[in-house]
């Protein structure tokens, strides 16, 4: 893995280089608010193609003009991976900034994550009893011994700095061991 550092809008990003990625490497970028992990992990994946500050996908999720200095208050919300009811969502956020995803309300199947990332990255969702929830972006697949349980690279905004690596399918299904709950929904195929 090579860690590669990018001067941006007056902040240092670094991008996390993995061995098997494709596509050009994901800013591993930090959530700026306390319950914005979905706007990172959005800003991460929109980053090569369409570089925006995260109160402005705030604004687009939420349906508001004025996150930039309400967000300690009233913007800093958590947001569910999709709303069938048609509500606020990552899912909703994702098609108001013209990146139309599909959602599942499950894991990817081990057999059927390797054509999804070859799509985009996944933006995996985790619950937990209790808790708003949390997003991490998969970006990568490394093939092991194992081929039921290969390694994903996983990026992590909750830290600063994210947290990025390689961890295997089995770890992101029970939560990364942070105390995330579960894998309980998958957004993939984004701006397909």
């Amino acid at each position: 893995m090579a860690r590669v550092k990018h001067q941006k809008r007056n902040f240092q990003i670094e991008a996390f280089t993995a061995p098997g990625l494709a596509a050009a490497p994901l800013p591993a970028v930090p959530q700026e608010q306390k319950f914005w992990c979905w706007a990172a992990c959005i800003q991460m994946i929109l980053a090569p193609t369409r570089p925006m500050k995260q109160f402005e996908i705030v604004n687009a999720g939420l349906v508001r003009d004025d996150c930039q200095g309400l967000a300690a208050t009233e913007c800093n919300l958590p947001l569910v991976a999709d709303d069938p009811s048609g509500g606020r969502s990552i899912r909703r956020t994702l098609e108001r900034l013209g990146r139309p995803s599909q959602y599942q309300a499950f894991p990817i199947a081990v057999t059927q994550i390797a054509a999804a990332l070859g799509q985009s990255p996944i933006i995996a969702a985790f619950a937990a009893s209790g808790s708003n929830g949390h997003v991490v972006v998969l970006s990568d697949l490394m093939a092991t011994a194992d081929s039921e349980n290969p390694r994903l690279w996983v990026t992590d905004p909750a830290k600063d700095p994210p947290e990025a690596g390689w961890k295997t399918y089995d770890e992101v299904l029970e939560g990364l061991h942070l105390g995330l709950g579960f894998w309980s929904g998958s957004l993939f195929n984004i701006g397909g």
